[in-house]
């Protein structure tokens, strides 16, 4: 018998079985991960299995393989790719020695490529000993008449990473799938790379997490715990995340991004870990398990004003009526806030702030500044209205002190070394989030020394950077920092940008250094077999430049990292005058509105500037309005236009370039 396929009803509905066509043999490459013993003979196995008798109807979604790891057991069942292919994928460190098979009516197995008599039959309970990993196989099924089914399935095994089992109370993650915030009560098993059980333990709940990431295919997922514990040497928490990683084909930026923060002194940093995820039995991906970003002693360990709120009102935070104040001329000073009738004595702190101007509507309480909409409060996440006004001023006060880049009075209110150290750390990796979404600051409460002044931290979302993707990566030689609020002030006074660049020679270079010389590498070496299995799961967008592999993406990587800190150095570290050329398109003619509408370019003195190319101006020129038309490049505004922009031109000083729309 050929290999074989279902027919697509069976893959879009799960009915039973139906009868299989013989289609071309398949051939997977690229699938040969992780080599298991050899495929014992078929007279060998068939004289020591005894024949069953099959009493009612099975198909392969009822089968059932266990794999039973140093301290707990779990049920893999198959995932399909809806073409041609069946798909088991163990745990890492549990070898197909290690399944044993849930059957009624008993199951056969035989290489692709061998004859019908060639099957190797299996019972109930059986061990699979000896089937290789990612090679095809026949797997036969039997109903309740013994007519033998069978179809083409290939056992893929992780390597090198941890292993995360969770089971929901209804047997089905669907509803969370359906709705973000829809919790769901369960349990999870991990497992160490080698398979023993690390941890197990009941969840409160599993629910969906993200503002744009959870619009992708793979769900990212936050994760309650029953009870505080210590996950994979990450310190106690009971709130955790998986990171699904999905915008990134490399799997890699979101790690070594907090390896870097925490390598460079980042405080509070998050940890994180590679995980193989199974839901429900079903394989659903590699992800990235970290401490949620709050106020906790797993997080960040500053003074709990949310806690300290909770205990002086009767009723819980969220049941009490939301509501805001505006200001009449723009958006400047309107708050979000609960009213909640009592605060506590202190309200100095502490507080968690993250500048998230891409999903303002979706958080509870946040104001809005001079200069940025909106400003959330992660904690208290329902903070009172005295609470929103105290560090709503807090921060109009620090604004203003910003302002001023011939004093130091910022010094009053920021931690100058970590602020320098966020700025260097998003500058250098090119971060398109950067100041944009998920930018965490926070601020403890005064205690009677005096005011606390605000840090910049942790680090979070790092998946958008080193040419994510081409077409809308941040140029090698452009800054963020002329466009980015706070930092854009702070790095036009001399004391800050000393303390910055400081960091960046001394810190962050000899860092990013590392990950070109290995560092990289050792990410893709860790990742590489888990990786294979996610891609197979979740078909990624492959990014241009690539080729289509991991190589291709770490070459992208590095090739951006090296001629950024080929530019930086020669910005920042060997005097080289350099003069801004500011790229502008007009607001007015582009679908986008407000978003990001300008770009800064950084070009030597006496160097062309050279052509612009659209796919680097964000938005890009394809998002105009209908109704519209590019008519090409000028220098100056939209309201005061001059000749026509040239390329070839020598810049000899700071200048602006303006993108022309005509309507039609």
């Amino acid at each position: 018998m050929g290999l074989s396929i279902f027919r697509k009803d069976f893959w879009s509905n799960g009915n039973r079985i139906k009868r299989l066509y013989p289609v071309f043999a398949a051939v997977l490459s690229g699938l040969c991960l992780t080599a298991c013993t050899d495929m014992p003979s078929a007279e060998a196995e068939t004289a020591e299995t005894e024949e069953t008798e099959p009493q009612e109807n099975e198909t392969f979604g009822d089968l059932r393989f266990t794999v039973h790891m140093d301290g707990g057991e779990e049920d893999i069942v198959f995932w399909g790719d809806g073409v041609s292919l069946y798909y088991y994928f163990l745990p890492s460190g549990a070898g197909t020695g290690s399944l044993t098979v849930g059957t009624k009516n008993g199951i056969t197995l035989r290489r692709e490529s061998e004859p019908e008599e060639a099957r190797i039959s299996f019972s109930d309970g059986d061990h699979l000993n000896g089937i290789a990993c990612g090679e095809t196989y026949l797997l036969g099924c039997h109903d309740q008449n013994d007519y033998l089914y069978e179809a083409p399935v290939v056992f893929m095994q992780g390597a090198n990473v941890y292993s995360a089992f969770i089971k929901t109370e209804s047997g089905s993650i669907q509803n969370v799938l359906d709705d973000k915030n829809y919790k769901e009560k369960g349990s999870m098993l991990i497992a160490d790379p080698q398979g023993s059980v690390v941890y197990q333990g009941e969840l409160s709940y599993i629910k969906g997490r993200g503002n744009g990431s959870w619009w992708s295919f793979k769900k990212p997922f936050n994760i309650k715990l029953a009870r505080s514990a210590d996950l994979l040497g990450m310190g106690n928490a009971r709130k955790w995340c998986l990171i699904n990683m999905e915008q990134d084909f490399s799997l890699i930026r979101d790690k070594l991004s907090y390896d870097m923060a925490k390598a460079a002194g980042m405080r509070y940093s998050p940890d994180s870990e590679y995980i193989d995820l199974w839901i429900d039995g079903a394989y659903n991906g590699l992800y990235l398990l970290t401490d949620r970003i709050d106020i906790s002693e797993a997080s960040v360990d500053i003074t709990d004003l949310e806690a300290a709120t909770e205990a002086v009102n009767l009723d819980p935070l969220d049941t009490y009526p939301l509501s805001y104040t505006d200001n009449a001329v723009g958006h400047s000073g309107d708050r979000f806030y609960a009213q909640i009738p009592n605060d506590p004595a202190d309200i100095t702190g502490g507080y968690l702030l993250e500048v998230d101007k891409s999903y303002p509507e979706d958080k509870v309480t946040r104001f809005n500044t001079q200069e940025i909409r909106s400003v959330t409060l992660k904690s208290p996440e329902y903070a009172s209205q005295a609470q929103t006004e105290y560090i709503s001023d807090f921060i109009s006060k620090m604004e203003t002190a910003l302002e001023n880049p011939g004093s130091d009075a910022y010094k009053n209110y920021i931690d100058e070394r970590s602020w320098a150290k966020m700025y260097v750390l998003n500058e250098t990796l090119a971060n398109n989030d950067f100041m944009t979404s998920s930018q965490y600051f926070y601020k403890d409460a005064d205690n009677g020394e005096g005011v606390s002044l605000l840090y910049a931290g942790p680090a979070w979302d790092m998946d958008l950077i080193l040419d994510f993707k081409e077409t809308v990566a941040l140029p090698v030689n452009c800054l963020w920092q002329q466009s980015r609020e706070w930092f854009r002030d702070l790095m036009k006074n001399e004391s800050f940008k000393e303390t910055a660049l400081a960091e960046y020679r001394d810190t962050f270079r000899p860092l990013e250094k590392e990950l070109l010389e290995e560092g990289i590498d050792r990410y893709l070496e860790i990742t590489e077999v888990s990786a294979r299995m996610n891609y197979i799961r979740w078909p990624m967008v492959v990014p241009e430049g690539t080729g289509g592999s991991r190589d291709g993406a770490a070459d992208v990587m590095k090739k951006y990292l090296s001629e950024r800190l080929d530019f930086l150095d020669d910005l920042w570290l060997n005097g080289t005058v350099y003069h801004t050329v500011r790229v502008t398109s007009d607001r007015h003619a582009l679908q986008d509105g407000d978003s990001h509408y300008f770009i800064y370019y950084m070009v030597p003195d006496g160097e062309p500037m050279g052509e612009i190319g659209s796919i680097n101006v964000v938005p890009a020129l394809g998002n105009a309005e209908e109704g519209y038309i590019f008519k090409g490049w000028y220098y100056g505004t939209q309201g005061d236009l001059g000749e026509p922009f040239d390329p070839q031109a020598p810049v000899t000083k700071d200048t602006t370039v303006c993108a022309l729309y005509e309507p039609l």
